[in-house]
């Protein structure tokens, strides 16, 4: 059978089989993601459905990988139930897969309510989480023992709303979490019992009053407190009108003794400081999921309320900033708070990890005096992971060892971790160890909606991105490092699904690493039949299908089509 030339691509022919579809005439792309793998050549042969892709890995390629594409127009409305076909090979035997990275899917609280702006969540989906920072700790805090925070990133252009503002999560085993609602907003099936973030009038248009600690809006009027620093003058009590837009940036999360630490960077631009150049690194915590309190350097603290909110970025009537950290015109992105022992504590600091600063406390830092820290050059938030003294690194290009708190790092030779998707980018990930010693990474997952592989009709934005968390386990350090070592050796795809209606309505849906979960089935069949998801559809819908075939390091992957029933 010829190849369908991309000319062909929005006239696929697939088979109706009364209520059911096979999905099995798909288009090559021909591209893949460059910075994560290679493009691999698509072998097409005959099987009892249809047509089948096979694509053999090279043992000298971390991944090598390549898209293909079709689409399908809707005739029946109803729930359909989604089935990919698939088999995955090692060394010539079929094996199940050696990862599981799960999708984050608990809705933003500033998606989740009725005064949500609803032009953005007709176009994006309620889960659009860009910046993920993971903590345990054994004893835990207020009942749970992971807690999560993750900032969203709608698009921008939609609603002025470049917010980056928080949602927090909690869980006890990495696997079930709960969301803590808004002060404002009404407990929900997946909101933890009892607790709820502090109360806040920074921002309370649409969504933004049911975030943690919103950054304040555009032409909002507050009182700030600065000391002199890089050049600029210092400012004592002066009442700023914000212009421009307003943003927060990678927060981070840390435990320890029997208190939940979270650290919010604001940007705060006015008149005389504008875009990101006056900047706020605020530390909170909580000890009950209840009660929030903004913690200063010197350890007192400021009980947070609705007129509290408002102080953030000002001093105490005794002349103490409520702040963590001013800093003018430098960079003070992407915190992470380590704790080597008893009054040894470290802040890993600035975009892709550039320095550290000494600390007794998980709130007091000596910003006078800057550490090295050795740039490994990801350019997309690397997440850190502390083991006993040894310290990794982990980017979009591999896993890095280091037993000098990161003056210097070790590159293992291959990356642990999932690599795919159709166009997107591994963003911003998180490590932590959880009990037994098994870590659990968080990753962000950038898809990049306006790439070239994708036809114009199938772009969701003209912005073009959207975000989705993935959630991997690993049995220990000695496991990732093993991986980082050899190689994964592993085979997989990735499914991405563009719903559109008839008014032009989108959602995406990404089905990260689906791989075999069992070989008994090659007794009766050359394919795996494994459930992807049930979506809803009514009729005139149009599905744009992309599969990503996945090998790395030797392995083999056959996908047999798609099945809609």
């Amino acid at each position: 059978m010829a190849k369908p030339k991309m000319l062909d691509i929005m006239n696929t022919v697939n088979t109706s089989l009364g209520e059911t579809t096979l999905i099995t005439e798909f288009t090559d792309v021909n591209k893949t993601r460059i910075i994560s793998s290679e493009v691999g050549t698509v072998e097409r042969t005959i099987s009892p459905m249809g047509l089948s892709y096979a694509l053999t890995g090279s043992v000298e390629k971390d991944s090598l990988s390549n898209n293909i594409f079709a689409k399908h127009n809707v005739v029946k409305a109803g729930s359909k139930q989604i089935y990919v076909y698939l088999a995955n090979f090692i060394n010539n035997t079929v094996s199940v897969g050696k990862l599981t990275p799960t999708p984050f899917t608990i809705p933003s609280g500033q998606f989740d309510n009725a005064d949500s702006p609803v032009n953005l969540t007709n176009v994006f989906d309620k889960d659009d989480y860009c910046h993920p920072n993971i903590a345990y700790d054994a004893t835990g805090v207020a009942g749970y023992k992971y807690w999560m925070i993750a900032s969203i990133l709608p698009a921008y252009n939609e609603l002025e709303a470049t917010w980056e503002d928080e949602d927090l999560f909690v869980s006890n085993d990495a696997i079930t979490w709960e969301r803590i609602k808004s002060y404002y907003e009404d407990a929900k099936t997946y909101t933890a019992t009892g607790l709820s973030l502090p109360p806040q009038i920074l921002a309370t248009a649409n969504a933004r009053k049911y975030a943690f600690l919103p950054s304040p809006s555009d032409g909002e009027q507050i009182e700030i407190s600065v000391p002199a620093d890089n050049g600029a003058i210092a400012l004592d009590r002066l009442t700023i009108t914000l212009t421009g837009l307003p943003f927060k940036h990678d927060p981070a999360i840390f435990i320890d003794g029997g208190y939940v630490y979270t650290y919010h960077s604001f940007h705060v631009p006015y008149v005389d400081r504008t875009g990101g150049s006056s900047r706020f690194l605020v530390c909170v915590r909580t000890n009950d999921g209840i009660n929030w309190e903004i913690v200063r350097t010197d350890g007192s603290t400021l009980i947070l309320t609705e007129a509290t909110s408002r102080q953030i970025f000002t001093k105490d009537a005794e002349g103490k900033y409520n702040y963590m950290y001013y800093a003018y015109n430098r960079n003070n992105s992407n915190p992470h708070v380590l704790k080597y022992g008893e009054g040894d504590y470290e802040l890993v600091y600035g975009y892709n990890f550039t320095k550290r600063y000494k600390g007794t406390t998980p709130y007091n830092f000596d910003f006078t005096q800057e550490y090295s820290f050795q740039d490994q050059g990801s350019g997309n938030h690397p997440g850190l992971l502390l083991d006993s003294s040894t310290l990794y690194l982990i980017n979009q290009d591999s896993l890095y060892v280091s037993a000098n708190r990161g003056e210097t790092f070790t590159k293992y030779d291959h990356p642990p971790m999932w690599l795919g998707g159709l166009a997107g980018l591994s963003y911003k990930k998180s490590m932590c160890i959880g009990p037994t010693g098994k870590v659990i990474l968080v990753e962000a997952q950038r898809q990049i909606t306006t790439s070239a592989l994708i036809p114009e009709d199938n772009r969701i934005a003209s912005t073009g991105r959207s975000h989705q968390l993935y959630i991997t386990e690993y049995a220990s350090v000695a496991d990732l490092v093993l991986k980082a070592q050899d190689g994964l050796v592993d085979s997989y795809i990735d499914v991405q699904i563009v719903k559109t209606d008839f008014n032009g309505k989108r959602s995406v849906r990404f089905f990260p690493y689906i791989s075999n979960n069992d070989t008994t089935y090659v007794v009766n069949s050359p394919l795996q039949r494994i459930k992807l998801a049930d979506i809803d559809v009514t009729e005139n819908d149009t599905l744009f299908i992309y599969v990503t075939l996945n090998t790395r390091n030797g392995s083999k992957i056959i996908f047999g089509g798609i099945e809609i029933s």
